[in-house]
């Protein structure tokens, strides 16, 4: 793993760069250090969206319940 200067080192010449060789960014380009870094990394991130309800939520059991939350509430 790099060490924290050489990181910035990197993103400083990459910076130099496309503001001396380029009149205009491409979608590609990351200027900001955050981007720049974060497009190094490759990451893959994987999402899952877990179910609140074992039954579904328009059931007659869950849609009773639901107005009972909603009638305490307010």
């Amino acid at each position: 793993m790099a060490a924290p200067k050489e990181k910035e080192d990197d993103w400083l010449s990459a910076m130099s760069e496309l503001v001396l060789k380029k009149d205009k960014l491409d979608s590609k380009d990351f200027v900001s250090w955050a981007a720049y870094h974060a497009d190094r990394l490759s990451l893959v991130s994987q999402i899952a969206l877990m179910p609140l309800f074992t039954k579904p939520a328009h059931t007659p059991s869950n849609s009773s319940s639901f107005v009972h939350l909603l009638t305490r509430r307010t």
